[in-house]
């Protein structure tokens, strides 16, 4: 869905232009999102972010390691041609951010990763995702990476301290992206692709195994129990993902599974800690750091 921008709409860009940058949301118009159900309005463009931390269990190195990973969800203005957050007047778009961060301890030394994905609001198709970028440091180095939607697929653009895997510019056509999967569920459920297709992992699994960012063979199921529980199969990277999250708008995702096929036992996981809505842009003072003990953050 894209709109030009109505005159309430440029208004409120120029005050957010002028004042200090933040990662706050801006509520559109109503006939910005008259395609949106009332649901969705009610909850998602209420001028705050879901906060949701995660005790995580991360196999790297052969063995498992104990962390935290969070997710943020939030809506915000994008740019369509230029897919950054929007904050002068001009078309605009209305996404859905996810942040996905990961932080844990290889012996002496921490990991710390980050995947952004935006995913184009409009609840009469299947969510499409317009942009995701991932980044992960430790004390070898870093990488960084785009992937961005363009009329004839995606465009890929990666820097990379390590040889094998930057510097590197490339084209694919479309495939399913599991970094989306995570906003798709939060849209509905419902619309999750499922049985055959091609489809791009996480940048995080791709970076971890060293492997071309590329689409490969999967298959994905969702199951109505009293959790439901959405499953990515990859037929030839022994690598399969289950999500579990509530059968009931506004579908919380509960926990998920990165499962080595060949060993179990070394499998990724993480089981939901607190989740909140908050404006947590404006929780920056010293003060509220008491929020961080709710989500069980050190």
């Amino acid at each position: 869905m894209r709109f030009k921008t109505t005159s309430v709409f440029i208004t409120s860009a120029i005050i957010a232009f002028l004042l200090p940058l933040s990662c706050s949301n801006t509520m559109p118009v109503e006939e910005d999102i008259k395609t949106i159900s009332d649901e969705f309005k009610s909850f998602w463009y209420q001028g705050k972010a879901e906060v949701a931390n995660y005790k995580l269990i991360q196999s790297r190195y052969g063995e498992l390691r104990e962390g935290d990973a969070s997710f943020i969800f939030v809506t915000e203005p994008f740019d369509p041609e230029r897919l950054v957050k929007k904050e002068t007047p001009g078309e605009t778009t209305s996404v859905f951010k996810v942040n996905h961060t990961r932080k844990f301890v290889t012996g002496i030394y921490p990991y710390s990763i980050m995947t952004s994905s935006f995913t184009e609001v409009e609840t009469k198709k299947a969510a499409e995702v317009l942009k995701t970028t991932h980044s992960s440091q430790e004390w070898c180095g870093q990488t960084w990476s785009q992937l961005n939607r363009s009329g004839k697929g995606y465009n890929l653009e990666q820097y990379s301290y390590f040889e094998q895997e930057g510097d590197v510019s490339a084209q694919f056509p479309y495939a399913q992206l599991e970094d989306g999967i995570w906003a798709q569920i939060r849209f509905n459920p419902g619309q999750l692709p499922q049985g055959k297709f091609d489809a791009i992992p996480a940048f995080h699994f791709l970076r971890f195994s060293h492997i071309p960012v590329q689409a490969y063979d999967a298959v994905g199921t969702l199951a109505k129990e009293d959790r439901w529980t959405y499953t990515l199969d990859y037929l030839e990277l022994n690598r399969k993902l289950e999500i579990e999250f509530e059968g009931n708008f506004p579908y919380r995702i509960l926990g998920w599974k990165e499962i080595d096929k060949r060993n179990p036992n070394r499998s990724t996981s993480g089981e939901l800690v607190h989740s909140e809505m908050l404006s947590y842009w404006n929780l920056n003072a010293k003060a509220d750091t008491v929020y961080r003990q709710s989500f069980g953050l050190k």
